[in-house]
């Protein structure tokens, strides 16, 4: 069951990331109220698609905001079956989207929702797991500042600090290995987004973020 829910991440992610290259050109015509990509997930019994089972995975533009994927919306379906190989995945990669063109001016932080019910222990066999995230700053020379914050406990994620100098377009940038920091109980884990320190017009903006999770 554990292999399973790991593949399930992991197909998560692609079929997320596939989706988000058209909702992306849109966030970046439309600004914050640009529309969303949805992905729903359903367990499938063993039948005709899938002789040992599997999940059925569902995405598409969520057109009338209802964060809900309505029948109509539904823009692509994959089936993902259950098999003897389903423990051979050797990365995992979790992504977090967080609406695109939104700007954070607060210097302690402003905390959004990135990877709900998240445990470390739910990946067996692990070497390491990096934090990346592509933030930009705007507006002034302070650097932006995105981190890993543990929503459930009310803590930023030691070591998981990434600073981002730059302006548009941003750069993917990493931190080292937070195996050791990152919780084994389930928690909900958000990011932490402001400017680096205080200063007139200091913004920070962040697009996408990922967890990415290497097995031995």
């Amino acid at each position: 069951m554990k292999e399973l829910f790991i593949r399930k991440r992991l197909l998560i992610t692609l079929f997320v990331a596939a989706a988000l290259s058209t909702s992306c050109e849109k966030d970046k015509e439309q600004g914050p109220n640009g529309l969303q990509s949805l992905v729903d997930i359903e367990q499938n019994a063993p039948g005709e698609k899938c002789p040992n089972g599997g999940i059925t995975v569902k995405n598409g533009i969520d057109k009338n905001r209802n964060n809900i994927l309505d029948g109509e919306e539904i823009q692509d379906t994959k089936y993902v079956c259950n098999g003897s190989n389903a423990n051979t995945d050797k990365q995992v990669v979790l992504s977090a989207y967080l609406g695109g063109n939104l700007s954070f001016n607060d210097p302690n932080g402003t905390i959004l929702p990135a990877f709900p019910s998240f445990s470390k222990s739910d990946y067996q066999n692990v070497d390491s797991i990096i934090f990346m995230a592509v933030a930009l700053t705007s507006g002034s020379p302070i650097p932006a500042k995105v981190e890993l914050y543990d929503m459930t406990n009310s803590k930023a994620i030691e070591n998981s600090s990434i600073i981002a100098p730059e302006r548009y377009p941003g750069i993917l940038r990493r931190t080292g290995n937070l195996y050791t920091q990152l919780p084994s109980d389930k928690v909900d884990m958000g990011l932490k987004i402001g400017p680096d320190s205080a200063g007139e017009n200091a913004n920070a903006s962040v697009g996408m973020a990922y967890l990415i999770i290497y097995k031995k």
